[in-house]
């Protein structure tokens, strides 16, 4: 272990500690710079209901790729870190998606629910693998946000310019506080069935864009926890879009293939277009 960057790491904690209490106790006034806030409910017919209960992803799909990095990003033992993808390997740099998988999967599982758009949309998908099965700021943050990207960059046409996140159920948590923090290069992102407590948020008026699909009869991320966080990422800066899809519980593996394209489709209307684009 890095003593130094450990020491370092604990007084930034220490010193943001209080900005982040004066951020929080002020978030309410600052809507002057208040993102957008757009609701609305999807009927669903062309999803899936959710009720098939059983979903392996499959073995073989991607390639796999590995990395050492510190355990904890910038402190600790160096420790191998995974992650799938799928996309080209030459020309032109290809807008990237990276999606965080739900609790107790790995990045197979969301390559699965993304490779009939990537094929048909030429880009490529970065899929990691949280290192306890679910995310954390701590363990991933780092890996995530700039080690991933990196390390994928030497390999896939990416461009930087045009990284957008996508997420499920704990992917989902994690991804909202990465856009929240500014933390990472997202153009935009994309959360299924997750949420966050609003009064973890803080303002972030250069947040990025906020997808949020949720469905009507999810017990574990209720429309009206989805919807709470939402309005706070709205005054704090961000916009967003919620979706309550009708008849959908929790189950991702059933809509997502249908999903991807709606999806895909919002993010086109952000992608920076120039030389790289």
């Amino acid at each position: 272990m890095n003593f130094p960057r450990l020491l370092l790491l604990c007084l930034f904690c220490v010193a943001a500690g209080p900005w982040l209490a004066v951020e929080a106790m002020t978030f309410m006034s600052s809507g002057a710079h208040a993102g957008t806030y757009v609701a609305e409910v999807d009927e669903g017919r062309r999803f899936g209901h959710g009720y098939a209960k059983h979903y392996r992803a499959p073995r073989d799909i991607g390639s796999r790729h590995s990395l050492q990095m510190p355990k904890y990003g910038l402190v600790g033992e160096d420790v191998a870190r995974t992650y799938h993808a799928i996309g080209p390997t030459t020309g032109k740099p290809r807008p990237t998606i990276v999606l965080l998988h739900g609790g107790g999967r790995d990045g197979r599982s969301m390559l699965d629910m993304w490779k009939t758009l990537a094929a048909q949309e030429d880009i490529v998908l970065l899929a990691p693998t949280a290192a306890k099965g679910n995310w954390s700021m701590l363990n991933d943050g780092v890996f995530v946000a700039e080690q991933l990207i990196e390390h994928a960059s030497e390999t896939y046409p990416i461009d930087h310019d045009n990284v957008f996140l996508v997420r499920h159920s704990m992917g989902g948590k994690f991804a909202i506080r990465l856009a929240n923090y500014g933390y990472g290069p997202w153009r935009g992102v994309q959360v299924h069935a997750a949420s966050v407590w609003s009064n973890s948020l803080v303002p972030n008026q250069s947040g990025a864009p906020i997808q949020f699909h949720v469905g009507e009869l999810d017990r574990m991320f209720t429309p009206e926890f989805v919807n709470a966080a939402a309005e706070r990422l709205a005054q704090g800066g961000h916009d967003v879009e919620v979706t309550v899809i009708r008849n959908h519980t929790h189950w991702y593996y059933d809509i997502a293939p249908e999903l991807a394209p709606q999806v895909w489709k919002r993010f086109q209307k952000l992608v920076r277009t120039g030389d790289a684009a």
